[in-house]
């Protein structure tokens, strides 16, 4: 894998590859860069029923996933995977309620973002760079 880091200085790491500026870590939020440098929304990718999805391959920032259509009991599994066995970010668990509301993580991700459903009628959007 080459190396994407371009800038480091005492505020920011900033991705040539992905546009995506990590935060120092006492600093908060990321924020995401288009061609010209200029702030720009995230990726989205909206998955439905069941299934295992490999979102992006290689370094990048999960924003947040939004629960659509709720299914009691749906799960929802985030993986920090590339090709190899990966890594649990974390698991949604959605009730019947929770339409619409987003689950927040703001984390990096090294080897690529991998998302698995485990209900036939979930709809969920993904939010990343």
């Amino acid at each position: 894998m080459a190396d994407l880091e371009v800038e480091k200085n005492d505020s920011s790491i900033v991705y040539e590859e992905s546009k995506v500026e990590l935060p120092h870590p006492s600093l908060g939020k990321a924020i995401i860069l288009d061609d010209n440098g200029n702030p720009a929304g995230y990726n989205f990718l909206n998955i439905t029923g069941q299934d295992t999805i490999p979102v992006k391959l290689g370094p990048g920032f999960l924003h947040s996933i939004v629960i659509n259509k709720p299914v009691s009991g749906g799960t929802i599994a985030i993986y920090n995977k590339g090709f190899d066995a990966g890594t649990l970010i974390g698991t949604i668990t959605s009730g019947s309620t929770t339409t619409n509301q987003p689950v927040v993580y703001d984390v990096y991700f090294s080897e690529g973002l991998q998302i698995v459903t485990g209900a036939q009628n979930q709809d969920i959007t993904v939010t990343y760079v």
